[in-house]
């Protein structure tokens, strides 16, 4: 995994992520979110989403989420926003029409993805090449989500 995608900042702090745990979704599953993440967003009171990949939980299962009132935060690319604007016009308008959700476009985001809320972190990386391989490290320890 390409580490140098994370910022500097946080890159320094690296030492701060503890307990992480590497999942790995098998062939049946390989494009959807993790059954552990699924169900730990259930419990949590905020979340924020930074992400450089398009993920299709963010058509179905985020949405459901802001609708019971999760405050959520998107901070994406260009690209991802525009193919939630484009392509999924009725959801992003859905969003929109929803006063807990905020979002903002980065172009400096160079990881994959990442989840932050007040119970866990995850995120997902490039590898050196940029490829995207499938995968979440997750952790649940408190300084793994002060360092998010």
């Amino acid at each position: 995994m390409n580490i140098n995608a994370i910022p500097k900042k946080m890159l320094d702090r690296i030492n701060e992520l503890k307990n992480l745990k590497l999942i790995i979704q098998d062939n049946i599953h390989i494009f959807e979110i993790s059954n552990e993440i699924l169900n730990n967003l259930k419990k949590v009171l905020i979340l924020m989403e930074i992400s450089s990949i398009f993920k299709i939980i963010y058509i179905d299962e985020y949405l459901k989420l802001a609708k019971e009132g999760l405050k959520i935060l998107f901070i994406f690319s260009k690209e991802v926003m525009d193919r939630l604007k484009v392509e999924f016009q009725n959801i992003y308008n859905d969003y929109k029409n929803i006063k807990n959700v905020t979002f903002f476009v980065s172009d400096s985001i160079k990881i994959a993805s990442c989840t932050i809320t007040n119970n866990f972190i995850s995120f997902s990386l490039f590898t050196k090449k940029g490829y995207y391989i499938n995968h979440e490290m997750i952790s649940y320890n408190s300084s793994s989500i002060q360092w998010g």
